[in-house]
């Protein structure tokens, strides 16, 4: 299992924790930040419009009003895909297209649903949709070709298709190379939150909610190197004041040495 791909696990008996300790990773803990808009798509990922509120994503994990409303998960392939989503994880037999091959270990089945769309991935088209009808008009479409988004978009009838070429970590700055042959947009599958920073060749570049809960970045023709970095305003105004603070200590301790050096002469 390559290590971008995620499973989702709606089995009681199976923690994720037990999971992601054998490195797999979940597709409900994308972000250190839990945005209810991100619960919201999962929810509506696996077939359960439950609005209420839950300590876990997916809700019925941990509610039993959840559980009650929605006893029969009705999986959404592409917008599991769309998370990058591989394995499913579920204790009971699931009788859907895409769903054929299964381990089953007890009573615990595990489904193979096939590659997810990439960490990141592009699309051909993209369209604008008000927020409060984001999930209703995902459901329907084609997420590895088509994408929307939550402000007025311009483009080409057909965008390029975008290369990756190479993605890589230094600390918790993400850097993605691509290569795109015209105007393209590219869809980087982690949840969106404000905090999110993005450049391009060193430019700041708009990082857009797309899919209701992603990110994704408009990029032009030829080759590039975008970085994606998660820095809130908050911590930003915090490390500044803590620099600040610094700066006043050793201005203090200089001046106490200084002024003690010369109490002494």
């Amino acid at each position: 299992m390559p290590a971008d791909e995620r499973f989702i696990s709606l089995d009681e008996d199976i923690p994720a924790s037990i999971l992601v300790e054998h490195s797999l990773q979940a597709s409900s803990g994308y972000d250190s930040i839990q945005v209810s808009r991100y619960n919201e798509y999962l929810n509506s990922a696996i077939g359960c419009e439950y609005s209420g509120y839950a300590v876990s994503s997916p809700s019925l994990l941990s509610s039993p009003e959840a559980r009650s409303q929605c006893p029969e998960p009705n999986f959404n392939l592409p917008m599991l895909k769309a998370l990058n989503t591989r394995y499913v994880i579920v204790p009971d037999i699931v009788e859907q297209v895409g769903f054929e091959n299964n381990l089953s270990i007890g009573k615990t089945f595990i489904y193979d649903i096939g590659q997810g769309f990439g960490r990141f991935f592009s699309v051909k088209h993209v369209r604008s949709i008000p927020p409060d009808n984001c999930l209703e008009n995902l459901r329907g479409m084609d997420l590895e070709t088509e994408a929307i988004l939550e402000q007025p978009a311009s483009s080409p009838e057909e965008l390029s298709q975008i290369e990756i070429v190479d993605r890589r970590f230094e600390g918790r700055t993400e850097i993605v190379t691509i290569l795109a042959n015209g105007p393209g947009f590219l869809v980087r599958s982690e949840t969106w939150a404000p905090g999110w920073k993005a450049w391009i060749d060193s430019k700041p570049a708009q990082v857009i909610r797309t899919d209701c809960t992603l990110q994704g970045i408009w990029v032009s023709r030829g080759q590039h190197e975008i970085r994606f970095e998660y820095l809130p305003d908050g911590y930003l105004i915090g490390r500044c004041i803590s620099l600040i603070t610094l700066i006043v200590l050793v201005s203090i301790l200089g001046y106490n040495k200084a002024k003690t050096k010369y109490a002494v002469l």
